[in-house]
């Protein structure tokens, strides 16, 4: 693996313990702001990338990846039994993990989730969570319960943590959200959905994307609507909900033609709250010309392909980056993204992915910050 390291990234800071949830419910709906507070600036940090074909340290292709609170990334290789750990400010590069089905050992690493020094590791073949400690030993593992899974997963310290996803039980069913404890237990399932699962007109879909406060609540974030509610898992009340309204955003259920007439629609891909208690949110949105990256199916094709195709290496969508104040219901900043940001990291630290000639993927960090709207040189920061 080949890292190339220009500037330093700052690393996270984990959640305050111990602070308890009040049980307010509030809505608050945020509206365009033609003249944001604050810009945001990126900073690129290290780009990993592979070092030939037959690098021994780099990964095939990335399912989940996360950031630990010593500067260390725990890549989890796609569809694989093991994840490479190296270092975002020069360091030893390692693997950890094996095929098999006893401790240590894993056969599908869907996620994993960084919580300080320690890493979770959710395997869903094994169905099994695993707590890795700082020098990646076992500290404790607990079967997963059967969940039709869905995107988002926030652990809650070194036990607790919630999934989203519908478990298929009389009781569960109608929920997105479920707390577990650490035995994998379901503690309570929470965040009803409207109209069942989704699939019927406009309703959004039960796919959430799942951030931890710094209080100790959960904020969700609806991938098919531009709504984020904070939820306290120990009791399972809505505390506060934050509602977006653009026309750019309008709800849906997911569907999707492939077809000239009807962009894809946007979608949520990830949500962070930093020190300051603002949420970064990142969305995909349609291209301004996502339409040329649509071609004809070529003749005999089976019918189930459609009558277009997506063409290759044409992307067809953009990133927008957003700031949300929950306090005040304002959005602090706004921007496009650069290149293929795909994962939200606590400390403003933000990952994209491209792949490079041979097929490897190429992990470039950033480290965003906000500047005061008309400063320039270090004044005006947040």
């Amino acid at each position: 693996m080949r890292i190339n390291v220009p500037v330093l990234v700052s690393v996270i800071a984990t959640p305050v313990p111990g602070v308890a949830l009040d049980a307010v419910q509030e809505e608050t709906v945020l509206r365009a702001d033609p003249s944001p507070p604050y810009e945001i600036e990126f900073a690129p940090g290290p780009v990993f990338t592979s070092d030939g074909l037959d690098d021994p340290y780099w990964v095939s292709d990335v399912g989940d990846l996360d950031l630990l609170s010593d500067g260390r990334l725990a890549i989890a290789e796609f569809f694989s039994d093991r994840i490479l750990v190296t270092s975002i400010m020069e360091g030893e590069t390692q693997w950890v993990g094996r095929r098999g089905e006893g401790p240590g050992e894993y056969r599908y690493i869907r996620w994993v989730r960084a919580d300080g020094d320690r890493l979770h590791v959710f395997d869903l073949i094994n169905m099994r969570r695993t707590v890795l400690t700082a020098g990646f030993e076992v500290e404790h593992t607990n079967p997963l319960q059967f969940v039709d899974f869905g995107l988002g997963l926030a652990t809650l310290g070194d036990s607790a943590y919630v999934m989203n996803g519908v478990i298929p039980s009389p009781e569960r069913v109608g929920y997105a959200l479920h707390l577990f404890d650490g035995e994998g237990k379901v503690v309570r399932s929470f965040d009803e959905m409207r109209g069942g699962h989704g699939l019927a007109g406009a309703v959004p879909g039960p796919h959430r994307s799942l951030a931890v406060s710094r209080d100790g609540g959960v904020w969700s974030a609806s991938v098919s609507e531009y709504r984020i509610d904070l939820w306290d898992p120990g009791t399972g009340d809505r505390r506060r909900s934050l509602v977006r309204e653009v026309d750019w955003f309008p709800a849906h259920d997911g569907r999707w033609s492939l077809t000239p007439d009807q962009p894809r629609p946007p979608r949520i891909g990830g949500v962070k709250e930093d020190e300051e208690g603002w949420l970064w949110v990142l969305i995909h949105v349609a291209s301004e010309h996502w339409e040329e990256c649509l071609e004809a199916t070529p003749p005999g094709a089976p019918a189930e392909v459609g009558e277009y195709r997506w063409r290759e290496d044409c992307r067809g969508h953009d990133s927008r980056l957003e700031v949300l104040d929950p306090e005040t219901g304002r959005v602090m900043a706004a921007r496009t993204v650069p290149r293929s940001i795909v994962f939200v990291l606590a400390g403003r630290n933000m990952v994209s992915l491209e792949y490079d000639a041979p097929g490897f993927p190429v992990l470039q960090f950033w480290h965003a910050e906000l500047r005061a709207t008309g400063t320039t040189g270090g004044g005006g920061q947040c």
